[in-house]
């Protein structure tokens, strides 16, 4: 992981406590905020994670990573990338922030997500930034047993994309990645498999 991707996610951080902190001392509520209502500790204000966000923290560590591109209409020559993968939970615990690259015959990128859980709508919400673009996807998801299914639809190389991912933990550590496209209204095809795993 690039120095400047484990720097960004600590601003991430560091922004949003003390944005917590500026509302607190301004005698901001979440309710007045719109958000939903406190049920932290009695008397804090503060929101309180629940459960679905322990269902997050395999994703925190900071992993060594690696992807397959199969032969695919977005990947015709399909490729093979590594990198690297770093998440961590946000304050409060009320999200998990993840930032990555990865770097080969695939996709080249560097990016990051915040993922966090909607109460109100009952899903998971993944906002996805790419530090060389100004795109900004936003998948929902939940899980279907142990794997965390997301979807979504974004443009991709002048293209519409139905998205697909499913995520699950490895035992003892880490997590797998798998990745489905359909593209301008095709058939859903295998896009990526990726591995994020212990550093060795």
């Amino acid at each position: 992981m690039k120095i400047q991707n484990v720097l960004f996610i600590g601003c991430v951080c560091v922004g949003l406590a003390g944005m917590a902190g500026a509302q607190s001392q301004s005698g901001g509520s979440a309710a007045q905020a719109g958000a939903p209502a406190a049920n932290g500790p009695e008397g804090t204000g503060e929101i309180a994670a629940g459960p679905e966000m322990d269902r997050l923290k395999f994703y925190i560590g900071d992993w060594g990573y690696s992807e397959e591109y199969p032969k695919s209409e977005l990947f015709p020559n399909g490729g093979h990338n590594t990198g690297h993968w770093a998440a961590q939970s946000g304050p409060s615990g009320l999200s998990v922030i993840n930032a990555f690259a990865s770097y080969g015959g695939g996709d080249n990128y560097q990016g990051m997500e915040v993922m966090m859980w909607d109460p109100k709508a009952k899903v998971y919400r993944d906002h996805a930034l790419w530090y060389d673009s100004s795109d900004h996807w936003v998948f929902t998801g939940n899980f279907e047993g142990e794997t965390l299914v997301y979807r979504g639809e974004f443009d991709f190389l002048g293209k519409h994309i139905k998205f697909r991912s499913e995520t699950r933990p490895i035992s003892g550590g880490g997590f797998t990645l798998t990745e489905y496209s359909s593209v301008n209204g095709g058939p859903e095809q295998l896009m990526l498999v990726g591995r994020a795993e212990k550093k060795k």
